[in-house]
């Protein structure tokens, strides 16, 4: 049981830096330009400005890179964990986030910047588009945890409608 919680632990931890770095990396985009941050700007110059850091998360190798390091690091806890539970998964589980934290969320989001509504519908509609996809690393990290036989949970407000195969 101590595994256990050392590895969601650990899971929680990784996909917190992960989504703590996007947000630093968003945030240092979009305060690029010091002139605007003492000016009143308009909603469209704000738009902009949001879609300038979307468009820099989104094409960043940093960021890029960073998620691929993320799930490389939780890849090697979840090493770990097998090791100390008799070098099987039988037992341990993953249980995790899907939107943002496994899947790419930047388009929709995008679109709210652009003036879309925020409603389920559009969100089902979004999820089924070929603008969502898994972050970098997310893929070969759950495979991998399930060619190990460790368990998967997902956590998300999704309808049994929200995913496409």
């Amino acid at each position: 049981m101590k595994t256990n919680k050392k590895i969601y632990l650990s899971i929680i931890a990784i996909l917190l830096i992960v989504s703590s770095t996007l947000a630093v990396l968003l945030i240092q985009s979009n305060n690029r330009n010091k002139e605007l941050q003492t000016q009143i700007i308009t909603k469209e110059q704000m738009v902009y400005e949001n879609l300038k850091g979307a468009a820099a998360w989104q094409m960043s190798a940093e960021a890029q890179g960073l998620m691929m390091q993320a799930f490389e690091t939780a890849k090697n806890r979840l090493d770990d964990a097998i090791a100390e539970n008799g070098d099987t998964g039988e037992g341990l589980a993953i249980i995790t986030d899907m939107d943002d934290t496994l899947v790419d969320g930047v388009h929709y989001t995008t679109d709210l910047m652009l003036g879309g509504k925020r409603n389920n519908v559009q969100f089902a509609q979004f999820l089924m588009t070929d603008a969502c996809n898994a972050l970098p690393g997310a893929l070969d990290f759950l495979n991998y945890a399930k060619q190990n036989g460790v368990e998967i949970f997902y956590v998300t407000n999704r309808s049994e409608k929200g995913y496409k195969s």
